[in-house]
């Protein structure tokens, strides 16, 4: 009894490993979107959930999932020009150009998406 609640108390790195990747696409863009100015939270929060359709490139590769693959760099939208487009997007001055403020929201987003794929391989050990 007491081993079994032992291993809940102390979880394993695989576990810490998943709770920071999903905390990090669920949990960090609900933050962002609390703090994104002038805007209805739901909204930017929705548009930052929905940069992680750029997974479906995943469905591409074969296996389909590999935890001892990083996304980053092997995956058609995961791919560095993508992400130089992605930062790049970051700076456009969008109010000037009078394009929709929701690309900004998107930028970061996409960004971000990548950023977590990033650290879930490079930052724990696999």
């Amino acid at each position: 009894m007491m081993a079994c609640l032992g291993s809940l108390l102390s979880p394993t790195p695989m576990l810490a490993r998943t709770l920071v990747h999903y905390g990090l696409h669920f949990v960090f863009p609900l933050v962002i979107a609390l703090l994104w100015p002038r805007r209805r939270w739901t909204v930017v929060y929705l548009l930052l959930l929905s940069t992680m359709l750029i997974d479906v490139d995943h469905l591409l590769a074969r296996p389909i999932f590999d935890p001892n693959r990083c996304s980053v760099g092997t995956h058609l939208l995961h791919s560095y020009p993508m992400i130089g487009l992605y930062v790049v997007m970051l700076f456009l001055p969008y109010e000037r150009w009078g394009w929709p403020w929701w690309l900004r929201v998107l930028a970061v987003g996409l960004t971000l998406h990548i950023l977590t794929d990033w650290q879930d391989f490079y930052l724990w050990l696999h």
